[in-house]
């Protein structure tokens, strides 16, 4: 699987990996798609991938907050 695709000049990292990043699990990451504290992610087939600006943003977003 890759964890990280490049479209329309934009880095997108995979699900597994944006968990790995954050030290989550898939229900945590759920969690917080729904509730708003990371992006809505972009599917590709049966894969999730998340914009990782938007990414970035929405993490440092929060921290200011």
């Amino acid at each position: 699987m890759k964890d990280c695709v490049i479209l329309g000049g934009r880095e997108f990292n995979s699900a597994k990996k944006v968990e790995q990043d954050l030290g989550i699990d898939h229900k945590t990451r759920k969690k917080w798609i729904e509730t708003g504290s990371l992006p809505q992610p972009v599917r590709l087939g049966n894969r999730m991938y998340f914009d990782r600006a938007a990414l970035e943003n929405k993490i440092l977003a929060t921290c200011q907050d």
